[in-house]
Order: C-alpha cells, then sequence, then structure tokens
C-alpha cells in the first residue's frame, strides 16, 4: 500500500525489521530501524537532541540561535 500518514510509515519500518530479524538475524538494520521509528513523531529540534548531549548547541553553533538574529 501507500504511505500517506506517519503511522503508514512505522507500519512499514516494523514490516521491513521483521524480515531482517526473521531472515537475517545477525543484521544490524532492525537495531537502526527501531532507532528510526522512535524518531518518527519527533521534531527536527527534538531529533538533533536525542543525537547527543551536544547536538542541539551543534546545531545552534553552525545555525545560529535566534538570540543571534535579533
Amino acid at each position: 500500500g501507500t504511505i500517506n500518514t506517519r503511522e503508514d510509515v512505522i507500519r512499514a519500518i516494523d514490516k521491513i525489521r521483521d524480515y531482517f530479524q526473521k531472515n537475517e538475524p545477525a543484521s544490524p538494520i532492525p537495531l537502526l530501524l527501531n532507532w528510526a521509528k522512535r524518531l518518527v513523531p519527533k521534531s527536527f529540534i527534538e531529533i538533533m537532541e536525542d543525537l547527543g548531549p551536544d547536538g542541539l548547541a551543534q546545531l545552534q553553533k553552525v545555525g545560529g540561535s535566534s538570540q543571534d538574529q535579533s
């Protein structure tokens, strides 16, 4: 089927993860897909924070904070 919503994305990720768990049990792909699934509902900023404790600070350094633009 087509993918039209975030819920559809999560179902597709689950199907792909299940394939790898069943057919390629040594693959790290299911771990990465679980992480990707956890990121689906998050905003860009939340994803940057999830990448690591310094992720948001690095983003602000590169892109400038809203305080720098005033």
